[in-house]
C-alpha cells in the first residue's frame, strides 16, 4: 500500500509576481465568461498581496478595486514606473461599468457598456506586467498551448450559450 505523503512548506511555491495574463486573454476571458474571469483575475491579486479575506474583497471587488488598484499603483511607484493615469480614473471606471451589469432598472446603454468593464483591469494588468518584468527580467507569460486553447474552446462556447439561453428563458417567464 503506498501512502501520499505531506508536502513541506518548502515544496509549495508562491506566486512569482502579480497575476498578469496577456491582454489579449484578459479581454477574450472576460467576454467569453460573461466578467467571471475579471473575478478570477482579482482573486489572485488579492490572494497575492497577502490580504487576509482575499476571497471575501474578491467577491466585493466592484467597490474594492481602488484599493488593489492603489496597491499595484503603490508597488509601482517603488519601481519607478510611471502610470499615465491617475489610479482613481480606472477604479472609477470599473465601478461605473460593472455597476451597469448588476443594476437592471438602469438604462439599456449603461447595461451594453458593462461589456467594457475589461478596459480598466488592462491598465492595471499592464502595469503588473511591467512589475513583474521589473522584479524578473527572466518573467514570461504562463499561457495555454494552441492544442489546450482548442480543448477549452467548445467547453467556453457550451458555458455561454447555457447561459444565453437561460437568459433568454428566464426573462420571458410572467412576473
Amino acid at each position: 500500500m503506498m501512502l501520499v505523503g505531506r508536502m513541506d512548506s518548502s515544496e509549495i511555491r508562491k506566486p512569482e509576481g502579480y497575476f498578469s495574463p496577456p491582454p489579449l486573454r484578459l479581454v477574450v476571458l472576460s467576454l467569453c465568461t460573461f466578467h467571471a474571469y475579471e473575478f478570477y483575475w482579482f482573486y489572485k491579486n488579492w490572494k497575492y498581496t497577502g490580504e487576509r479575506f482575499f476571497w471575501l474583497k474578491t467577491i466585493l471587488s466592484p467597490f474594492l478595486a481602488y484599493q488593489l488598484f492603489k496597491k499595484v499603483d503603490h508597488v509601482e511607484n517603488k519601481a519607478g514606473l510611471v502610470l499615465p493615469v491617475p489610479i482613481v480614473i480606472p477604479a472609477g471606471f470599473y465601478l461605473l461599468l460593472i455597476m451597469g451589469s448588476l443594476l437592471p432598472s438602469m438604462p439599456q446603454l449603461y447595461q451594453i457598456t458593462s461589456f467594457f468593464s475589461f478596459l480598466p483591469l488592462l491598465v492595471v494588468n499592464n502595469l503588473a506586467i511591467k512589475i513583474n518584468k521589473r522584479r524578473n527580467p527572466d518573467y514570461v507569460f504562463v499561457g495555454l498551448s494552441v492544442y489546450k486553447w482548442l480543448l477549452l474552446a467548445p467547453l467556453i462556447i457550451l458555458i455561454e450559450g447555457c447561459l444565453a439561453w437561460g437568459y433568454i428563458y428566464f426573462s420571458r417567464l410572467p412576473v
